[in-house]
């Protein structure tokens, strides 16, 4: 029962309405930076990506496909490419003068100096070159040895850079030799040694050597980048879906994890301590008349979060920054106002929570397809054989499903249908008249009183409409609670598919277990008991989530 104040049957079907890129604007209401307000989308993002890939990924599009473009392969956000447009510029300038510097000290006519300097951009081209080649290969260690004295540093540089440029080629991609047989066409340009020593050109000669010799340097410190790229790439392109998906998985949790204790720290104070007593604080309004399942403690927090679903307001868990993500100029954000949500959630559960809301909003759908259902007056359960009437209330049961699950999910997509209208719950009792006449006749007094009853029954407050949603909230506790014993007569979802006798389980640890045959009451239904089955596993996936993430403060 979300949204549901001042609720009448007239009314719109309860939708939160969440922003439609990246991170709901719902969660952070106040003015916030850009720096963090990229954070946010950025990890949300690579949340979804973890979790519910299908909102972010286009259709005909791959996993890896996101990655080779998105912020997780380094991408820089438009607003964040903007901000440091400055420092872009002082690295430029600076970048500048120090090649500047270089040339005039390669231009020199003592050899000693040139030496110096040629020491220096070597250094830099090992640096770089680092990540591509091993530490024993050759021409590690040749940028690595000491120079030996020579009148001709140039020369022998332009040797060196040689070396460097064919163990480049040896291992870039095909594509790019072009440049590399660019860059060694230019040291074959150099004039010779005893054309440097010619009095009438000596200085014109020189510079073109040097002008040339740090084109190649810069050129391959730029080439080695887009090798290091080509090899990310080649890497991912390597890995089957199931490893992409574990590697995203990962990045997710760590990147999670490091922005909600940033967000959360004091000063004094590590985000650690702050999130888990309000972790423990939150658990301990946990309703003492609930009984549980499972162990006491291991399962007391995943209750308290079940009675948070089970209230009148939507859950939320507003983002507070900390002084460290506070803008430079202007007073710092003073969140203590926000955090008195009616059904607010720890820090933990700041990037499932618009999750956690499609499950109140789902729950609400799945009570009010029941409710009206119940109004057919027909049996449960169907089959191939089923008579006219059940099949009827079959198909009533997936119209209304398919109108208020569609409702949910445009509002939830990362880019909202324009065309789909909010829901009115007087058109889900039209379709409630269309099906008892199919059914039945339906005369005019009949059908007013149909329509009262209707309206009656999903209100809130109605007993029948409460009976329904505690009915289907304990269904899921108890799945969610079921013992290690209860599972036993449950279809086991393989690890491995092989033919012959039931395998013995290779590990031990958490194993995703569906019931499909355990029946709701009131939600017998095939379409309801496939979607209780599906809201049960949106729940279970947040609960995994959250216990993997924060293994170590819940």
């Amino acid at each position: 029962m979300v949204y549901n104040e001042g609720w009448s049957p007239d009314s719109k079907f309860p939708i939160p309405m969440w922003s439609s890129q990246g991170f709901p604007q719902a969660l952070h209401p106040v003015a916030l930076p850009l720096e963090l307000v990229d954070a946010l989308n950025q990890t949300y993002f690579l949340h979804l990506l973890a979790n519910e890939p299908d909102k972010v990924i286009p259709p005909g599009k791959s996993l890896l496909s996101m990655l080779a473009h998105s912020h997780i392969a380094g991408d820089k956000p438009e607003s964040t490419a903007r901000m440091e447009d400055l420092t872009d510029r002082i690295k430029e300038a600076a970048h500048k003068a120090f090649w500047d510097e270089a040339f005039e000290t390669l231009s020199s006519p003592e050899p000693s100096a040139q030496l110096k300097r040629l020491r220096v951009l070597y250094n830099d081209l090992k640096d770089t070159l680092a990540p591509l080649f091993p530490l024993n290969h050759p021409t590690m260690q040749t940028l690595s040895s000491p120079l030996a004295p020579t009148t001709s540093p140039l020369h022998s540089a332009a040797s060196l850079l040689k070396e460097v440029l064919v163990a480049v080629k040896q291992r870039c991609a095909p594509a790019r030799d072009q440049a590399v047989n660019e860059l060694l066409h230019l040291l074959t340009e150099i004039p010779t040694h005893s054309a440097l020593t010619d009095p009438s050109s000596l200085h014109k000669r020189r510079e073109a050597v040097v002008n040339v010799i740090l084109k190649v340097i810069q050129s391959t410190l730029t080439f080695s980048e887009v090798m290091k790229e080509d090899v990310n790439q080649f890497v991912l392109g390597a890995m089957s879906e199931a490893q992409i998906e574990s590697v995203v998985r990962q990045q997710a949790k760590a990147r999670e994890r490091e922005l909600v204790l940033k967000l959360w720290s004091a000063p004094g104070t590590s985000g650690q301590h702050v999130i888990r007593e309000r972790w423990h604080s939150w658990v301990e309004q946990v309703d003492t008349d609930a009984t549980l399942g499972g162990g006491q403690m291991e399962g007391k927090w995943k209750l308290r979060l079940l009675q948070a679903l089970q209230h009148t307001a939507s859950v939320s868990c507003v983002v507070i920054p900390s002084k460290s993500f506070a803008p430079a100029a202007g007073p710092a954000v003073n969140g203590d106002h926000l955090s008195t949500s009616p059904n607010a959630l720890p820090p933990q559960f700041l990037f499932t929570v618009p999750k956690l809301v499609s499950v109140q909003n789902y729950t609400q759908a799945l009570v009010i397809t029941a409710a009206l259902r119940s109004l057919l007056r027909v049996p449960a359960h169907s089959n191939i054989f089923a008579s006219s009437p059940v099949a009827t209330a079959t198909n009533f049961s997936q119209r209304v499903w398919t109108i208020l699950a569609g409702e949910i999910e445009a509002t939830q997509a990362v880019h909202r249908p324009v065309d789909i209208e909010e829901t009115k719950i007087t058109h889900l009792v039209d379709e409630l008249i269309m099906a008892r006449r199919a059914i039945t006749e339906l005369g005019v007094e009949e059908e007013q009183h149909l329509r009262a009853a209707a309206d009656n029954l999903l209100r809130p407050e109605d007993p029948v409409y409460l009976l329904l949603h505690r009915r289907l909230v304990t269904a899921l506790r108890e799945r969610l609670f079921a013992s290690p014993a209860d599972n036993d007569n449950r279809n086991l979802i393989p690890e491995k598919m092989k033919t012959g006798k039931d395998m013995p389980h290779d590990r031990a640890g958490k194993r995703l277990r569906l019931d499909v045959n355990r029946a709701t009451s009131s939600f017998e239904d095939p379409v309801l008991a496939l979607e209780v089955n599906r809201l049960f596993l949106r729940l279970l996936s947040c609960v995994i989530w959250v216990d993997e993430v924060w293994i170590d403060l819940v």
